[in-house]
């Protein structure tokens, strides 16, 4: 969550997606792709972000701990 404030705060103040990866140490693409999955009709908002990168991870079944997937003898 700290890092989608500090991007908003970043975006919001100007900078470009290069320069808040340098700043955040992550590679430009992982920021880039943060704002363009989050981007909404008002721009880059840090809270509906965290709100829906909680969805996407919870709406995902858990490949690990999937009982499906495994063999009964």
């Amino acid at each position: 969550y700290d890092q989608r404030c500090q991007i908003y705060i970043l975006k919001d103040r100007g900078d470009r997606s290069s320069s808040i990866a340098t700043i955040l140490k992550v590679h430009h693409s992982t920021i880039s792709r943060e704002l363009k999955r989050n981007k909404g009709q008002r721009g880059y908002r840090h809270q509906p972000a965290q709100e829906k990168a909680f969805l996407r991870k919870n709406s995902q079944p858990n490949k690990k701990n999937d009982s499906s997937n495994s063999y009964q003898y």
